[in-house]
């Protein structure tokens, strides 16, 4: 940061700077200098504040969330990351294509498949007391034979090709 501060011109826009801890700078700007993008945005509108890009569409990619899996608060955070950039690209004039890839669930899925084929052949829809943590449970458990169980993996896998197929099973 010092490095920083040592190579940083005189301007008109920072008035002074200052360290902040490791790595963090603190940076004074001028009155004078947010008095006048504060006029020019009054003056001409906020569209003259986004800057021009040198692209027309842009794929944003965010969450992929492990289907397989419980939800947690990491998969809000990088939304909320991926939906901040997209509104900050449309801001700047991008067309924006929006992707929530949903993981890669078919091996996740052909284990739970297979295991609950095993262990629960009615399947969960019977039970009126099992919720998102059971499932959970059940696809630690099916990881585990995954792992372990080459025969089960075997078959695993299979679930997942009926799956993709279209197999009502």
């Amino acid at each position: 940061a010092t490095a920083i501060l040592n190579a940083l011109p005189q301007n008109q826009t920072i008035q002074g700077t200052s360290l902040a801890g490791p790595g963090f700078i603190n940076c004074k700007i001028t009155t004078e200098y947010l008095a006048s993008r504060i006029n020019q945005l009054m003056k001409d509108g906020v569209s003259t504040l986004a800057p021009k890009l040198c692209y027309n569409r842009v794929v944003v990619d965010f969450s992929s969330p492990d289907v397989a899996k419980e939800m947690h608060v990491g998969h809000l955070r990088s939304t909320i990351i991926g939906d901040t950039i997209c509104k900050t690209l449309d801001f700047c004039g991008a067309d924006v294509v929006r992707l929530n890839h949903i993981g890669d669930w078919g091996t996740q899925f052909g284990m739970l498949i297979e295991h609950m084929a095993e262990l629960r052949p009615s399947g969960l829809a019977q039970s009126q007391d099992e919720d998102v943590a059971d499932l959970q449970e059940l696809y630690r458990a099916a990881k585990r034979r995954f792992d372990e169980d080459e025969n089960f993996r075997t078959r695993a896998r299979v679930a997942v090709t009926r799956l993709q197929s279209g197999d009502a099973e």
